[in-house]
C-alpha cells in the first residue's frame, strides 16, 4: 500500500457495523453456503478475530465498552439497572449512566465528524459534531431520539422503528407462529434502519459511523431451535416455513450490510462487531434457590409461594390480562419483595447479570454484613460458587468466578457487583423462583438461545491486512483502534488498545500506535431532554428488557 512521501497513513472513514449477538457458530456456516454472501465477501477480503465481550456479556456494559474503550470499571455500567442502594426499586440505566468520555467526543475535539444509529446506550442524545440516533434503551417519540432535529423529522417521515418491541404482538414467543411473525417484523424493522442510514451517508457523511442491527439477538433469543435445524439439516429446515422466515431476517441483514458497503467511500475501514455471541440454551439455573438452600437468603414464604403461582401461571395470565396489570402484578411480587432481608447475607443480580450482591450494612437497604465479616464471607460464597455442579452430569457450572476488583479497574468499582462470574455456554442464571425448591432446570425443549462471552469482529477495506489467523481481542478495543485508523492518539483514559493484528504492518511501522490524556478536553455535554424516563417510558423500558429476559 503506497502513501506519498512523507505522508502518515490513515483512513479517510471508519464505519463500525454492529450485529448485536452475532456468533462465528452461525455466521460461519451461512456465509459457507452463500446464504450471506455480502458477510462472507467482507471475511475474505480481510480479518476476522473473536471479540471478548464484557462481564457480564450483554448489551448495557458491552456497548458501552465499545463507547468508551473503557472497561465497565471506568465506565460505571455492568448491567440494565442501577445497584440496590437506598431504597427497594434498582432505576433502569441509560446512557447518562456512563462516566466515562465517549468515542465521538473525543473525535469531535480532535476536529472529526462522527453519526451513530441504533447504536444501545446512547439516549438520552446529546449534540455533537454530526448526528445521533439513539438505540435500545430509548423510549418512543415523544422524546427527543436523535440529533439534529431534522434528522428527527426525517426518521418519524420514514416510519422508522426506534426499538421493536419484540413481545407486542401476543406477549409470548412459545409458538411457532409467533416466531416467525417477530422474524417478519425484524425485518422490516432492519430495512427502514438501513434505509434510515443510507440517507445520512449520504446527505450527511461523516469522518466516523456506527450503525448497529439488533435482529440477530432478537431471532436468536426465541429461534435457537430453527436456526440449530438451518446449521445440522439445511435440506429439511430450508422446507420448513418457520426455518425459512428465521433465514431470512440473516438474509436481510446480509442485504442491509451490502447496501452499506456499496455505499462506503474509498479509503473507507470496515470493522463489522458484535457485544456478545450466542449458543443453545440448555438449562436456567434459580441461583437465588441455591443460595436459600445454602442458607444465604432466606423468603417470605407466603409472598415467595405467590410469586411462583403467578409464574406458573404466566402463560394463562399474559394471554388474558392487561399489559399495564402485569406489569404492576411483577413489580409487586419482585423477587425483592419476597426476600426477608434482615435474615439475608447475599442475593443474585437480575437474570442478565450474572452477578452476586452481599447484604452489606450501610449500603443496602436493609444491610446485614458489617465491614468486618465482608472479605471473609465473600471469599467462602465465591469457593462455592467455583464448586457449583450440575447435579445431572457433575459439570461445573461456572467458568470463572470473579471479586469485583479482580475483574474490573477502576473508580466506578464500587457501583460493581461483589462477585461475578461467567457460567459455562448453555447455562443461563436466574434470581427467579425454583419450582419445588429446584435449582437446575432443562431448558432444551425450549428451542431458545442464550448469550456467549464470544463475539465476533471481521475488519476489512482501508489498512487491513488479508489474514487467515483468526485471533482475539476486546470489546473495549474497538474505539482506540477505530481512532488510530483515522490517523488520532489514543486517549490515554482509555483501556482498550488498537488491535495491531487488522493494521497494516507497514501503518504500524510508518506511525506507531500512541496515547495521550485527552479526556480534560472534553467538555460536558447536556442531553436534550431528561435524562430520566418518565413512569411510564420506565414500565415501557421495563416491559422490552422484561420480554427479552433480562428481567423475571
Amino acid at each position: 500500500m503506497k502513501h506519498a512521501r512523507g505522508e502518515e497513513p490513515r483512513c479517510s472513514r471508519v464505519w463500525v457495523i454492529g450485529l448485536d449477538g452475532g456468533t462465528f457458530t452461525v455466521l460461519d456456516v451461512f456465509a459457507q453456503r452463500g446464504w450471506m454472501p455480502h458477510l462472507a465477501g467482507l471475511m475474505q477480503e480481510g480479518c476476522t478475530l473473536s471479540l471478548a465481550s464484557t462481564i457480564p456479556h450483554i448489551t448495557a456494559p458491552a456497548w458501552s465498552s465499545f463507547l468508551t474503550g473503557c472497561n465497565p470499571g471506568r465506565h460505571g455500567v455492568y448491567g440494565f439497572r442501577a445497584p440496590l442502594r437506598g431504597g427497594w426499586e434498582r432505576a433502569i440505566l441509560n446512557g447518562a449512566a456512563i462516566r466515562a468520555p465517549r468515542v465521538w467526543q473525543y473525535l469531535n475535539v480532535l476536529g472529526l465528524s462522527t453519526g451513530l444509529v441504533n447504536v444501545p446506550m446512547t439516549y438520552p442524545v446529546q449534540p455533537l459534531n454530526g448526528y445521533l440516533v439513539g438505540g435500545m434503551m430509548s423510549p418512543e417519540w415523544n422524546r427527543a431520539v436523535a440529533y439534529p432535529e431534522e434528522v428527527q423529522t426525517m426518521l418519524r417521515a420514514q416510519q422508522y422503528i426506534v426499538d421493536l418491541h419484540v413481545g407486542r404482538r401476543e406477549r409470548q414467543m412459545d409458538t411457532r407462529e409467533q416466531i416467525a411473525a417477530l422474524a417478519d417484523d425484524l425485518i422490516v424493522s432492519e430495512q427502514r434502519r438501513v434505509q434510515a442510514a443510507l440517507q445520512l451517508v449520504k446527505e450527511r457523511p461523516t469522518d466516523f459511523l456506527s450503525v448497529v442491527f439488533v435482529a440477530l439477538d432478537r431471532i436468536q433469543h426465541v429461534g435457537w431451535h430453527q436456526i440449530a435445524r438451518l446449521i445440522e439439516d439445511p435440506e429439511s429446515a430450508r422446507s420448513d416455513d418457520v426455518c425459512r422466515r428465521v433465514l431470512a431476517v440473516y438474509q436481510e441483514v446480509d442485504t442491509a450490510l451490502g447496501a452499506l458497503l456499496a455505499a462506503r467511500p474509498e479509503g473507507t475501514a470496515v470493522l463489522v462487531v458484535s457485544d456478545h455471541g450466542f449458543s443453545r440454551l440448555h438449562t436456567r439455573v434459580h441461583l437465588n434457590e441455591w443460595l436459600a438452600q445454602q442458607g444465604w437468603i432466606k423468603f417470605d414464604r407466603a409472598a415467595r409461594s405467590a410469586r411462583q403461582v403467578a409464574r406458573q401461571k404466566r402463560a394463562w395470565l399474559k394471554r388474558l390480562v392487561p399489559r399495564q396489570l402485569l406489569l404492576w402484578g411483577r413489580r409487586v411480587l419482585a423477587e425483592s419483595h419476597t426476600v426477608q432481608w434482615a435474615d439475608t447475607l447475599a442475593y443474585t443480580g437480575d437474570a442478565s447479570e450474572n452477578a452476586v450482591f452481599l447484604n452489606v450494612a450501610g449500603r443496602e437497604p436493609q444491610g446485614v454484613v458489617t465491614e468486618a465479616e465482608y472479605a471473609g464471607m465473600r471469599a467462602r460464597l465465591a469457593d462455592a460458587l467455583v464448586d457449583l455442579r450440575d447435579p445431572r452430569t457433575g459439570a461445573r457450572v461456572m467458568k470463572r468466578v470473579y471479586p469485583r476488583e479482580n475483574a474490573y479497574a477502576g473508580p466506578c468499582i464500587p457501583l460493581a457487583p461483589d462477585i461475578v462470574f461467567e457460567p459455562e455456554e448453555g447455562y443461563e442464571i436466574t434470581p427467579d423462583v425454583g419450582p419445588d425448591g429446584v435449582i437446575f432446570a432443562d431448558a432444551h425443549s425450549e428451542g431458545k438461545g442464550s448469550h456467549a462471552r464470544a463475539g465476533i469482529l471481521i475488519a476489512a477495506g482501508h489498512g487491513v491486512p488479508h489474514t487467515l489467523d483468526r485471533g482475539r481481542a476486546d470489546m473495549a478495543d474497538i474505539a482506540p483502534t477505530a481512532m488510530y485508523l483515522l490517523g488520532c492518539p489514543v486517549p490515554s483514559e482509555m483501556d482498550g488498545h488498537p488491535v495491531t493484528a487488522i493494521i497494516e504492518p507497514e501503518w504500524l511501522t510508518a506511525r506507531p500506535p500512541s496515547s495521550e490524556p485527552l479526556a480534560d478536553l472534553v467538555q460536558p455535554t447536556q442531553p436534550l431532554d431528561n435524562p430520566s424516563y418518565s413512569t411510564d417510558e420506565q414500565k415501557m423500558v421495563e416491559e422490552r428488557l422484561s420480554d427479552l429476559g433480562y428481567f423475571e
